[in-house]
């Protein structure tokens, strides 16, 4: 097995804790010299992983039940693509990130396929990867996985969920939702995406 866990410019304080992930056999920490963006920094993941399953874990998660990656693994018999689903902490924020937690609790946890916590093949991938014309945050999950039910890549989905950590406060969660919808406007407007899909 291998670990990388790759930081997209942040210039957070924690970096300077997380280089020690470094010290860990077979696991890397690298923060990019700038931003890619969230469709870019996940086909660089999958062009510099060594191994043919990739497992995706978004940061601000963590697995609901520690027989997370056993799960994965009894599912690789049959399937190329798994996608485990997210669910919301069980108790409220404070009020400051309380708009981010009620938003994945009603709305979010209920959506079907997640790039927040996915097991691909890493052929798969990097023959179909994630549109890098897409910046910033919003619906580059959704494209993918369209994609990929277009090309008849069956896509399994199973009960092994990661727990999303309301870490944006409202203003930032706001700022981040006028940028996905952005990207729908986008997608629609250049037919990569019809809006029967997206549910308009």
């Amino acid at each position: 097995f291998e670990i990388l866990v790759y930081d997209d410019c942040s210039e957070l304080d924690t970096n300077k804790i997380n280089k020690k992930i470094n010290t860990l056999n077979n696991c890397t920490f690298k923060v990019l010299p700038k931003n890619i963006g969230r469709s870019a920094i996940r086909n660089l993941l999958s062009k510099n992983a060594k191994f043919n399953n990739l497992l995706f874990v978004d940061a601000g998660t963590f697995p609901s039940k520690n027989t997370f990656v056993k799960k994965y693994l009894g599912n690789l018999i049959d399937s190329d693509v798994i996608v485990g689903g997210m669910s919301s902490a069980e108790e409220s924020p404070i009020k400051t990130y309380r708009l981010r937690w009620i938003y994945t609790k009603k709305r979010e946890s209920k959506k079907g396929l997640h790039s927040c916590n996915f097991l691909i093949k890493k052929e798969i991938l990097v023959s179909n990867p994630f549109d890098e014309s897409l910046n910033g945050y919003g619906y580059e999950d959704v494209l993918f996985f369209e994609k990929l039910k277009s090309r008849k890549i069956e896509i399994k989905k199973i009960d092994n969920t990661v727990i999303h950590t309301p870490d944006d406060d409202a203003a930032k969660f706001i700022k981040k939702n006028e940028n996905a919808i952005k990207n729908l406007i986008y997608i629609i407007d250049t037919k990569k995406l019809k809006y029967d899909v997206v549910g308009i």
